[in-house]
Order: structure tokens, then C-alpha cells, then sequence
């Protein structure tokens, strides 16, 4: 199964930013990482996550496909960070109506510049999301599905934050930990979890499912 970021949107609303994580309001630190993570996961999901990372060319800008994503990355930021106004007009930014002149990059850029903190908690989000696939133990769920569910979020969030594991390490992260864990380790046969090591990422998830 592919992390979301890597799905396209289908169908007419392609434009539209399509939500699949809860995006909380920015409340000055509160919620940061968790902001953070939400807006590129959607981003990512929607592939929409260039207009937060580089600034557009004006041949792009001119597309009316590429000016309804960016309009929308736009309004999905500003809308999240309603509390954080007044601490960004007190920063000197105008922030109503076109004050960022609907651009998304721009509007992101200031607001972590202005929230105390918010590359360290980039780093340290990073940090603990590879803690949790490489040290995350399988006996410490009821069941196969959610110590799956466990690791391929951690991936999934790690690819919105520009960290891609290949599927491969993915794969080898839950075969291990299904191999030591005393709770799940009889569940999938042995020899057919060293045949799971061989498979393509597609036909061990397809054979997982089994499983879960």
C-alpha cells in the first residue's frame, strides 16, 4: 500500500485540498508539531507540498490548475493559524486580506519564523519518528494490525517532513519485529516470513493483510 503522499488525488475537485489529518489551529507552541505534521501530511497527500517549499516560477502562476492549489495551500494555512494572528501583527506582518499577497510559501516561512521553537520541533519530530519505527516492539500491541498501523504512520509522517525510508526498510522493520515478538511471532509461519523478506513491498503488504 503506498503512503498517502504518494496517492493522487482523482476527479474534478484535483484543485482542492483534499483533508486526511486533522489540521489543529496554531496556538503559539501548543500544537506546533502536531501543525506541523498536519499541514504536510495534507500537503503531501494532495501534492500541493511545493507551493509551501519553493516559490512558484511565473510561467506556473499563470496556470489556473497551479493558482487554484496555491490559493488553497494558502487559505489552509491561514485558517489554521487564526490564534496566531495577533502575535504576527504585533511582529509587524499584515496579514489580512492579501497582506501576504496569497502567497503560501511566504505565509509559512513567517509563521515559523515567529513561533519560538518550530525547527527544533521539525528535528526533534524527525528524531522520534524513526525512534518509533526502528525501536517500536510488537508485543506492546493486542495485534498484528496495530503495530503495522503504528509503523506505517510513522512512515507516512516522515515522508511528509521529507524523509522517504524505501519501502525495503520498512518492510525488513516489521518482519523483525513480528520475528522477536513473543505475542505475534507464532502468527505468521516462519518459513513464510522468510519468503516475506524476497517480496516486493506490494505482494508482502497484499500477503500481510492475511494477518491483520
Amino acid at each position: 500500500m503506498p503512503p498517502p503522499w504518494r496517492v493522487r488525488p482523482l476527479g474534478p475537485n484535483v484543485g482542492r485540498i483534499r483533508i486526511v489529518h486533522a489540521v489543529p489551529s496554531l496556538v503559539g507552541e501548543r500544537k506546533l508539531t502536531d501543525w506541523i505534521a498536519a499541514i504536510r501530511i495534507n500537503l503531501g497527500h494532495n501534492f500541493l507540498l511545493h507551493h509551501i517549499l519553493e516559490e512558484p516560477k511565473p510561467a506556473q502562476l499563470r496556470k489556473a490548475r497551479y493558482q487554484r492549489g496555491h490559493i488553497s495551500v494558502y487559505c489552509l494555512i491561514r485558517n489554521s493559524i487564526q490564534p496566531m494572528i495577533p502575535v504576527l501583527r504585533h511582529a509587524g506582518y499584515d496579514v489580512d486580506g492579501g497582506g501576504f499577497g496569497f502567497e503560501p510559501k511566504r505565509l509559512w516561512d513567517v509563521v515559523l519564523s515567529v513561533v519560538p521553537g518550530s525547527t527544533d520541533r521539525i528535528e526533534r519530530l524527525k528524531f522520534d519518528l524513526i525512534m518509533q519505527l526502528t525501536h517500536t516492539r510488537a508485543d506492546v500491541f493486542s495485534s498484528l494490525f496495530g503495530y503495522f498501523e503504528r509503523v506505517n504512520g510513522a512512515w507516512q509522517l516522515l515522508g511528509s517532513l521529507g524523509i522517504s525510508p524505501p519501502e525495503k526498510f520498512i518492510q525488513t522493520v516489521i518482519i523483525n519485529g513480528i520475528e522477536v515478538s513473543e505475542r505475534h511471532g507464532r502468527t505468521v509461519d516462519p518459513q513464510l516470513l522468510e519468503q516475506m523478506k524476497s517480496m516486493n513491498y506490494n505482494v508482502f503488504y497484499d500477503t500481510l493483510r492475511q494477518f491483520i
